[in-house]
């Protein structure tokens, strides 16, 4: 049997589509390896597996000073700044983050894609704080309809404690743990939530694991709210910057006692 022309690459795992002459499962030529990725049929092992999931998905790129925030999702929000900005001082990724801070934050209408009722889901970001206060990093807040302190769900940090807070003006839920992080410095936080189980991570360590089954949904029409969440009538901000949010609904990105920080962008796809 002759064999194809050209270098054998890789024992891997097999590719998108059958290569009409591989010498053996597993294993194509230059060419063929070639023509499977022009046809976009090539395995991609950066995918994000999850990515049909994922609600939000914010790198917080751009030119320095710009009011544009894009959603890299599969299904593309509206998000509109309120203050924030685009920045260059500060950046985990891509030379750019978003600056956030008093009065300065991003909203997006209400949707059911960031209402998470009783399952899974996993919110999680980069953030720089550059001082410590009883920061919102993202949140169904009150937004602009004020009337009351009431909130679906925040994704927080203060200078001691990191996690996710409910409070609907009647009952408080508030599972959030201590921590060590100091100001000025990059930390991945993420909470995701397994089969009634909550983990809060934070640069790849779990803090916390505990029964939750709280329905985190909206308890009206109000806004995600980025950067700070809305109280009855006023924000509480976070001072710094944000990179790579991401919100995933009806999975659980996170289980582990100790989790991978990601070293790149979230995927696109």
């Amino acid at each position: 049997m002759n064999r194809p022309q050209g270098g054998y690459i890789g024992f891997n795992r097999l590719p998108a589509a059958s290569a009409f002459n591989s010498a053996a499962s597993g294993i194509w030529t230059l060419r063929e390896a070639e023509a499977l990725k022009r046809a976009g049929t090539w395995p991609n092992t950066d995918a994000d597996p999850y990515f049909s999931n994922v609600s939000l998905l914010l790198h917080m790129d751009g030119a320095s000073g710009s009011t544009t925030f894009t959603d890299s999702s599969g299904t593309p929000k509206t998000v509109t700044a309120s203050g924030a900005t685009i920045s260059t001082t500060q950046s985990k990724f891509g030379g750019a983050s978003g600056s956030f801070g008093a009065s300065a934050y991003a909203t997006s209408p209400i949707s059911s894609a960031f209402e998470f009722g009783t399952g899974d889901f996993c919110v999680e970001a980069f953030v720089f704080i550059t001082s410590f206060s009883n920061a919102r990093i993202v949140g169904i807040g009150q937004g602009a309809n004020g009337g009351g302190p009431y909130t679906g769900w925040s994704l927080r940090i203060t200078s001691t404690l990191v996690g996710f807070y409910r409070y609907d003006g009647a009952t408080e839920t508030d599972r959030s743990t201590s921590h060590s992080a100091a100001a000025n410095a990059w930390h991945h936080i993420a909470v995701s939530r397994s089969s009634g189980t909550l983990n809060t991570y934070l640069n790849g360590t779990r803090l916390a694991s505990v029964t939750d089954t709280t329905s985190y949904n909206r308890i009206n029409s109000d806004n995600l709210e980025i950067g700070g969440v809305n109280f009855g009538g006023t924000t509480i901000p976070l001072n710094g910057y944000i990179d790579e949010l991401r919100i995933t609904k009806g999975t659980a990105r996170y289980t582990g006692s100790t989790i991978t920080v990601p070293t790149a962008p979230f995927p696109d796809a």
